[in-house]
């Protein structure tokens, strides 16, 4: 059969690894480790941090489709915790809930053991990784297999040693052979992989860098039988940890999964920017729900108060007495940079949706001096109140976006209105604050809508779609360079997916 992918060993960085790091991790990285004391004390980072793991335990599964779980469920286990009487029978897949729960189990003792073994002194190694191997699949017997006719069937899991056989895979569409590292020369290609990855510590590559690099080189020996994908992450979540960073969590959830693979198909091919880039997002988006939990679960804990301890007690005045006196700090006056840097990146927003409207109204032939608006570019302050505003403000909240937005502590926005052929359509960029107290963070986010007028003159709204994966992120730490080179990337990617949402309502 054609070989789609031809195994080649270990190579080390195709290009220099300083030049595939990426600015916005280190200012994130400064603005963690300037505000990483408060948070971690905060009364609610305990159960935070081990929902982080259960969802690291039950992610990691599921992107494999070694059990399947609808996301109800896997909310309700990540929230509640890992127990098969939560799990419906009919839910799982090709296993019993009973089964998912032990592998789901395995799986978080295996991240809780990785947070052990950063914080101790012994390194990364073959005998680790084959450790780290039997204790992912404990529950798990069997792998597929290929007899000698072709035929898929099951064969009994070898665990924490090295595979036997070639476990070269038959992609899906009919490409050929995805080629991994041969049986007999495992051994010594994992030997080289661990002695590159203690150069690149010793060098201090940056853990994005790090964490997808060893991803990658280790998927492309897949040294065992099943469970190489887990492994792979578990690595790649002990690199980013051991950088005080957070574990890897991949989600099989709205294109995650598939953008994730085609990272990874990349990097087969020599480009390894699209998985540190995937990578960063994914680190974002966890620093995100930490930089909010001191008061996102704070306050939801509140109600509970007759409860608590004295020490959650304590720790909530603590907490209490830092925020006041960051806010007369000179501190406070370093947060103000991210709102600076906001204004600016909603003056070129603006210029970049009054050039689109140009150019609209160019191509449907619409005049200076027409009375037919069909393209109409508004901005919107926190200043200028009035009941669009909080319509609006409503439309980007209602796409139920992850991130703790929070229009009170800052907002502005912009919208372009599409009308030609009777029907109305909105593109709207929205700057806001993120967590219920601002803090030197903002966030931006996209999102698109129709609007349609009934014969009875009721209009109907659809419900507002995100126009990118993530929010853009701006911090105090970030430099204004940076910050406008990657608004304007995110920006261009956000007006693209809308105006082609727009072109398919018409």
């Amino acid at each position: 059969m054609k070989i789609f992918h031809k195994w080649r060993p270990v190579a080390d960085f195709d290009a220099p690894p300083e030049s595939l790091a990426k600015a916005e991790m280190r200012s994130m990285h400064a603005v963690w480790d300037d505000q990483r004391e408060e948070i971690q004390s905060a009364a609610g980072w305990p159960e935070f941090n081990q929902r982080l793991r259960r969802e690291w335990a039950v992610e990691t599964g599921l992107i494999e489709r070694i059990y399947t779980l609808d996301r109800g469920i896997t909310a309700t286990l990540i929230e509640r915790g890992i127990d098969a009487a939560l799990i419906p029978h009919d839910k799982v897949g090709v296993v019993s809930a009973e089964k998912a729960a032990a592998m789901i189990s395995d799986h978080k003792d295996v991240i809780d053991g990785i947070f052990d073994f950063v914080g101790g002194t012994r390194e990364i190694s073959v005998s680790y990784i084959k450790e780290l191997h039997a204790a992912l699949v404990r529950n798990q017997d069997t792998a597929t297999g290929v007899d000698q006719f072709g035929t898929k069937t099951e064969v009994p899991l070898i665990k924490g040693d090295y595979k036997k056989r070639p476990n070269n895979p038959v992609r899906g569409d009919g490409k050929g052979v995805h080629e991994y590292c041969p049986p007999e020369q495992t051994a010594s290609e994992m030997g080289r992989l661990i002695e590159m990855h203690r150069q690149h510590t010793a060098a201090n590559v940056a853990p994005e860098v790090e964490a997808a690099w060893l991803h990658h080189r280790f998927a492309q020996i897949h040294p065992f039988q099943d469970g190489n994908g887990r492994v792979a992450r578990s690595l790649a979540t002990l690199v980013f940890l051991r950088a005080g960073l957070f574990p890897l969590i991949v989600r099989d959830i709205n294109g995650e999964r598939g953008k994730y693979i085609d990272a990874l198909e990349s990097a087969d091919r020599g480009d390894l920017k699209p998985l540190v880039k995937i990578f960063v997002a994914y680190q974002q988006r966890e620093f995100i729900r930490a930089f909010d939990i001191s008061q996102r679960i704070l306050h939801g804990d509140i109600r509970k108060l007759s409860r608590f301890s004295k020490a959650r007690a304590e720790a909530i005045i603590k907490s209490a007495a830092k925020k006041i006196a960051a806010r007369k700090g000179p501190q406070r006056q370093e947060w103000a940079k991210a709102k600076a840097l906001a204004l600016k990146l909603h003056t070129q927003a603006e210029k970049s949706l009054r050039q689109i409207k140009e150019t609209l109204d160019a191509s449907f032939g619409v005049g200076v001096s027409s009375d037919e608006k069909l393209f109409r570019v508004e901005e919107y302050s926190q200043d200028d109140g009035g009941e669009r505003d909080f319509f609006f403000r409503d439309m980007i909240l209602a796409m139920e976006l992850e991130y703790p937005i929070s229009p009170e502590t800052y907002y502005s926005w912009l919208r372009l209105t599409l009308r030609p052929g009777g029907k109305q359509a909105e593109i709207v960029i929205f700057f806001h604050g993120i967590g219920s107290e601002y803090r030197g963070i903002l966030g931006c986010s996209a999102g698109f809508f129709t609007i349609y007028r009934k014969e009875d003159g009721r209009r109907l709204f659809s419900r507002a779609q995100p126009l990118s994966d993530a929010v853009f992120q701006i911090n105090y730490q970030d430099s204004e360079r940076q910050t406008v080179k990657g608004f304007r990337e995110w920006l261009d990617g956000a007006l693209e997916r809308g105006l082609s949402l727009w072109h398919l309502s018409l």
